[in-house]
């Protein structure tokens, strides 16, 4: 959101697909609860940005997504060799 952080998490494990479909369920929920957000989730595409982890990319949990109208964006994958800090300190 540009005003506000609707809702996030911070694991400290290894998250599975349970994991995150309780963060979507949560995310959904934090939507419904607050009428501006409920009205523009029922009107446009909610979009999520995530990495490559492969839980991310599970077809379950993809699935489940289109259900619930959420659309997903994957970052590029991460390169050492184009991080130019990375790149300095070798």
């Amino acid at each position: 959101s540009n005003s506000e952080v609707i809702h996030y998490e911070i694991l400290e494990k290894n998250v599975n697909k349970y994991d995150f479909e309780d963060f979507i369920n949560r995310l959904i929920s934090n939507i419904n609860n607050n009428n501006d957000l409920k009205n523009l989730y029922n009107r446009k595409k909610i979009y999520l940005l995530c990495d490559n982890s492969t839980v991310h990319k599970n077809k379950y949990l993809l699935e489940k997504l289109y259900e619930k109208n959420l659309n997903i964006i994957f970052n590029v994958p991460y390169e050492s060799r184009f991080n130019f800090i990375e790149y300095s300190f070798n």
